[in-house]
């Protein structure tokens, strides 16, 4: 039996967060046509179905309560065991000790997940890590390297999450890989977590916010090199965004002094690319005004990226062209705007999206050059196809 008054009091505090279908189905890793099913009165919600609408919906509970008592496994009286479009995974503990394949094959497939993300639409590979990571923390009971690993998968969620233009989910995942990690007693991706919230930050061009919260790592001796190092990149980043060069540079500087070697390489902890300092240098300088050396550094970064790594090259390769543009070099810009759109096309990526969006601003302020208007109509056509985010 369907259950209606489920359904209209989801709908209107649905309403009322002012979210659409797809943006609540991100939300709570469910498919949109359940969602619009349940919604209609046409399918029962289960109790995990109910406990993610509240949580996404901060309704405190309110909606589990009006779901019906559901059988042992978890369902309302009318879902099947394996709903077609999400499964409910509910893994029972792993036997211990567990073998070192078992984890090694649980690796492989977080591995695995990475490169795909590397270069496709995070939305294919978000419900993939997502699982992984549930699966993992309610599997793995007090086995360090599960729970590690589960720490790490909850952590690219998140930026998948990010990726998609979920803010709120990609702040949700960063929270549970930092509780998950404190669980396993890995200080430093506990720690990342506050260097991911002052990006967020720093996307909401909160610069205060962004620097006090990369000050408690940065300041942290007990927290790896790598990871104070991506805090002080952070801190750098908001003073630029503030125009404070001198205290940009010095972050700038302080993050290069970081022993990285010791503790967890780059590829753990944020982007995997090289020349990361260069990168953000870039970024800083672009931010400063200095767009003549933020376009120099931003395109030796972007030319060591590898081919598979459409998402890194996309995102960078659209701040080297708005570097370009406010130097006033658009004959450069040009042939590398083409190669980004190739590269976004291909990701879907929210962040990137985001960026055409200002660089089509920028191009605005050049309309005396003959190809300004040439471009903006390439990143009009990008920006048609760009998914919705929330």
């Amino acid at each position: 039996m369907s259950s209606p008054r489920f359904g209209l009091e989801l709908r209107r505090q649905r309403e009322a967060a002012e979210l659409s279908l797809a943006q609540l189905a991100r939300r709570i890793h469910y498919d949109k046509g359940y969602l619009s099913r349940v919604e209609r009165g046409e399918r029962q919600p289960s109790a995990d179905f109910a406990r993610r609408c509240d949580a996404a919906l901060a309704t405190d509970g309110m909606l589990s309560a009006l779901v019906p008592a559901t059988d042992s496994g978890g369902r309302g009286p009318d879902e099947p065991a394996a709903e077609p479009e999400r499964a409910e995974l509910r893994p029972a503990t792993f036997a211990a000790p567990l073998a070192d394949d078992v984890l090694s094959g649980y690796t492989a497939i977080y591995d695995e997940l990475r490169r795909l993300g590397q270069g496709t639409a995070a939305a294919h590979v978000l419900p993939m890590v997502a699982t992984q990571a549930r699966v993992l923390r309610s599997g793995a009971a007090a086995q360090r390297g599960l729970l590690l690993l589960a720490a790490r998968c909850a952590e690219y969620a998140g930026w998948m999450a990010q990726e998609v233009g979920d803010v709120a989910s990609a702040s949700h995942w960063t929270d549970e890989s930092a509780r998950i990690a404190a669980d396993a007693g890995d200080h430093g991706l506990a720690a990342y977590a506050f260097v991911r919230h002052a990006e967020f930050a720093l996307y909401r061009r909160d610069a205060r916010a962004a620097i006090e919260l990369a000050a408690l790592v940065r300041d942290d001796p007990t927290v790896p090199g790598q990871v104070r190092r991506l805090a002080a990149h952070r801190e750098a980043q908001a003073y630029a965004l503030v125009g404070n060069p001198g205290a940009c540079d010095r972050a700038l500087a302080q993050a290069a002094d970081f022993d990285t070697e010791s503790g967890h390489a780059a590829v753990r902890f944020g982007s995997s690319i090289g020349g990361l300092d260069h990168a953000i240098a870039g970024w800083c300088y672009f931010d400063l005004g200095r767009f003549d050396r933020a376009a120099d550094l931003l395109e030796h970064v972007t030319l060591g990226i590898p081919a598979p790594a459409r998402r890194a090259r996309g995102r960078h390769s659209i701040r080297l062209a708005r570097a370009l543009v406010a130097a006033g070099d658009l004959d450069r810009a040009e042939p590398v705007i083409g190669s980004a759109l190739e590269d976004v096309r291909h990701t879907r990526s929210a962040t990137a999206y985001d960026e055409i969006r200002m660089l089509s601003g920028d191009l605005l302020r050049q309309h005396h050059h003959s190809s300004s208007r040439t471009l903006r109509l390439m990143l009009m056509s990008a920006l048609h196809n760009a998914p919705a985010t929330g």
